[in-house]
């Protein structure tokens, strides 16, 4: 006979959020990566067998985007689509059959503390060091799912980060072969989807096939591209045999992605609100919060060059106006002390 002792934390679970019913084990909490760094987590148990079933942990992008991105629009037990205000059950969530870890990451990113300026200031080693330390950290708190098979997941600046930490873990548990102290974690795998993964490759370089294979360009634009042998690059750079032309041929390629969502191309693009008043507010403790509202396509990818116009179009205000809220606050165990909640942080100051 083999026993499992659950050993899962009471004081991090929730049973209630704002407009929701919950059907799974929930919990929420901080995981201390040092003395003046916590990053905040969300885990959902699986719906069909918890003990049995994997692990999966997820990242937004950015850098400095939150996981609850993820939790609240793609993948968690209840979404908050695009220009609806309004909670509603998911009817593909990722727990189905997988319990799911959000991590948000680094420190400075949505309810993640750190507690000095110099603790926002990251880079992609540093930020997989404190993964790799909250993930641990989780396993304290939750030893049952140590024997669980284990996937590192993301999305878009995600292609850094699960590599990085799938790297960390894999190093650790080199070490756990001669150190008893350490845990052994059953890493089986990792996915990305839409990441950015290599400078060379990734990203601008690859932006007009995309939009070729996808027939949102004349063909004559992409073989006059093409001919000219033209390369863009990250940085804004360009190769080619007229590398002012390669640039301007780009430009008449990106604008006609003009109104369309660079991160889902069939998803709409909701009216402009570049000058919206984006000052939320609520009340904690009594007293007024005030909050960021919304995000935008620039926000979410700061690290491109060339934006459509409807990169500062600003979406999810409801996401920002339910995460912000008093009563989810309080139903995730945020403490009072942890600053408002942003979609993509403007305080992290990430090095590529």
């Amino acid at each position: 006979m083999v026993c499992v002792t659950m050993a899962a934390p009471s004081a991090d679970e929730f049973t209630t959020m704002p407009n929701v019913t919950m059907k799974t084990a929930s919990y929420s909490g901080m995981l201390d990566v040092t003395a003046n760094k916590s990053l905040h987590y969300v885990f959902v148990e699986s719906m069909r067998s918890p003990i049995d079933d994997p692990v999966i942990i997820w990242f937004n992008g950015g850098p400095g985007c939150s996981s609850l991105l993820g939790f609240f629009q793609e993948n968690g037990p209840w979404i908050i689509d695009d220009g609806e205000s309004y909670i509603k059950e998911n009817p593909y969530p990722w727990n189905v059959n997988a319990s799911v870890l959000y991590l948000e990451s680094p420190a400075g990113v949505g309810y993640s503390i750190a507690n000095n300026t110099e603790d926002y200031t990251q880079n992609d080693m540093s930020q997989s060091q404190d993964a790799i330390t909250a993930l641990i950290a989780w396993y304290n708190k939750f030893p049952e799912f140590i024997a669980n098979e284990l996937y590192v997941s993301g999305e878009s600046y995600g292609g850094i980060y699960v590599p990085y930490l799938s790297w960390q873990i894999y190093q650790n548990n080199l070490q756990a072969k001669f150190d008893a102290s350490l845990i052994n974690i059953n890493l089986k795998g990792f996915m990305v989807g839409n990441g950015a993964t290599n400078w060379v490759y990734d990203v601008s370089p690859v932006f007009p096939e995309v939009l070729y294979q996808f027939n949102m360009i004349p063909e004559s634009l992409w073989n006059e591209y093409n001919d000219n042998h033209c390369v863009g690059y990250f940085d804004g750079t360009f190769t080619g045999d007229d590398k002012a032309k390669c640039e301007t041929l780009f430009g008449n390629m990106q604008d006609f992605t003009d109104g369309l969502n660079w991160y889902d191309l069939y998803r709409h693009v909701y009216t402009d609100s570049s000058k919206q008043d984006r000052k939320g507010m609520s009340m904690l403790n009594g007293k007024e919060m005030h909050y960021k509202k919304g995000m935008t396509m620039r926000e979410y990818t700061p690290w491109l060059k060339h934006f459509p116009s409807s990169a500062d179009n600003v979406m999810n205000d409801y996401l920002s106006d339910y995460v912000n809220n008093e009563t989810l606050r309080t139903a995730l165990h945020i403490p009072a002390f942890a600053p408002s909640w942003e979609q993509c942080s403007s305080k992290i100051d990430y090095h590529l």
